[in-house]
């Protein structure tokens, strides 16, 4: 299962990725999701989304202090598969991508 964190299911993806009116990503757009997860320390959250469109994998970052959550922040950008390797390896101590460096580069190499 590619969900971590606060996640486990597709569903609590859309839900906390909801546009500025409280209705939830369309979770149909993101069908082959490769790994995302939700981390949340205190009142702060990091979130990364990871997916597959057809041959194309996109990557979603969303993060937030104490005051609001995801919502909105679902824009997804093309990413080559080497790049954002190269990019988790070198994550440091904070967030989605240290926490969970090891979960990424394996759900990568799938």
């Amino acid at each position: 299962m590619p969900y971590f964190g606060n996640w486990s299911s597709q569903e609590d993806m859309a839900k906390d990725f909801s546009n500025d009116y409280g209705q939830p990503l369309h979770v149909a757009m993101v069908a082959d999701v490769v790994f995302a997860a939700y981390d949340i320390d205190g009142y702060e959250g990091d979130a990364l989304v990871v997916y597959r469109d057809g041959t194309s994998l996109y990557e979603v970052h969303g993060s937030h202090c104490s005051c609001y959550g995801l919502e909105g922040q679902w824009e997804p950008e093309a990413v080559e598969r080497d790049a954002l390797l190269k990019r988790i390896e070198a994550a440091g101590d904070y967030g989605v991508a240290a926490r969970f460096k090891e979960e990424i580069k394996q759900a990568l190499s799938a």
